[in-house]
């Protein structure tokens, strides 16, 4: 149990808040940068690779030109390893 967990009263449970409010946000930007790095990579991909994953030039750059803060939906409610070949430990 960390210090912040065993703190009593309104302050306790600010303190909580406040780390929950500050993981939540690490996590929106640590996604942001893994969705703009993928983007990068997908703009080094030839048509031939575009054409197994069934997409086209324009769809790909449409999808590159998305903002850094412009994560997909789905990407945004998934929990932190959903999805993720291997889980970290």
């Amino acid at each position: 149990m960390t210090t912040v967990e065993r703190l009593p009263g309104a302050c306790g449970r600010a303190l909580r808040t406040s780390a929950r409010l500050a993981r939540r946000l690490w996590r929106l930007l640590v996604l942001m940068v893994q969705v703009a790095q993928e983007r990068r990579l997908m703009r080094a991909l030839d048509d031939r690779m575009l054409a197994d994953l069934g997409l086209s030039r324009e769809a790909l750059r449409r999808e590159a030109r998305r903002s850094v803060w412009d994560v997909p939906a789905e990407r945004l409610n998934r929990r932190p390893h959903e999805g993720d070949c291997q889980r970290r430990r």
